[in-house]
């Protein structure tokens, strides 16, 4: 059964990073519909801000799903995800959607280099000692990898359950704790946290500079799990993103000279 075809109407303004209107923007609403075989149908409507930065449309069909992009030269895009649902009583704030999407400059681009490496479902190289990675190389540092620097240590520790649970019927019945200490070997590096959406938000994550300051010298996740209480996880690998300051050179006074980002 399909839901009601019900009107909606969407507001979208884009601004900048001020908060100042963008007109001229390219806005971009998708909705989606089911087929009676129950395939989604996906359509597009686009449009252009006006001079206070706003977009408008009105529709009448059993949408389900809303998605919104704007774009600009000079900026990137932005996108959002927006979820009408089922319900065919659906309340009237659900059907008029009203949004603001931050569109970011782009400034002074640099070349970027990228070296993809899971750590996170490879054997560890080594435990309860610090083991280091070469960000240049995109590799552990010798004896485990071909890195020559150790811009990063990554360090290891996991308790496990003492107490064995054998009627639970299963071999791996044996709760742990474990604990990851990511630390710099030099004064002044670091790493920082900020959070971006796991679905839409900018086409830049991060900001269009790394931040001057802020770096801590350590960063600690846990995680656990236990056959018979609940485990914990502090690692969120849908929202968190990290910054990362190496090779800093300090002066007298403790400002930083230079310092890869």
């Amino acid at each position: 059964m399909l839901p009601p075809a019900l009107p909606w109407n969407a507001t979208v303004q884009v601004v900048d990073e001020a908060s100042q209107p963008i007109a001229g923007a390219n806005v971009l609403v998708s909705y989606s519909i089911r087929s009676a075989e129950g395939k989604p149908i996906h359509t597009n409507v686009t449009g252009i801000t006006d001079a206070n930065g706003v977009f408008m449309i009105t529709h009448d069909d059993p949408s389900i799903y809303l998605g919104f992009n704007a774009r600009k030269n000079g900026y990137y895009s932005t996108s959002l995800q927006y979820e009408i649902g089922y319900s065919p009583e659906k309340h009237l704030e659900k059907l008029n959607p009203n949004f603001t999407l931050i569109l970011k400059s782009v400034i002074n681009r640099i070349p970027m280099y990228v070296n993809r490496m899971d750590i996170a479902h490879q054997e560890k190289p080594a435990t309860e000692k610090p083991v280091g990675f070469d960000l240049m190389v995109g590799d552990w540092v010798a004896p485990y990898g071909k890195g020559s620097i150790a811009h990063m240590l990554f360090t290891w520790h996991t308790d496990y359950d003492t107490n064995v649970f054998p009627n639970l019927g299963t071999h791996n019945n044996q709760g742990w704790e474990s604990k990851l200490t990511v630390s710099f070997p030099n004064p002044g590096d670091g790493i920082q946290e900020f959070d971006a959406p796991k679905e839409g938000g900018s086409e830049l994550r991060s900001s269009q500079q790394a931040p001057s300051d802020g770096y801590l010298p350590i960063l600690v996740k846990l995680q656990s799990w236990h056959p018979d209480r609940a485990g914990t996880n502090s690692y969120d690998h849908l929202r968190k993103n990290y910054y990362v300051r190496v090779q800093t050179v300090l002066d007298d006074k403790g400002n930083v000279k230079s310092a890869l980002y």
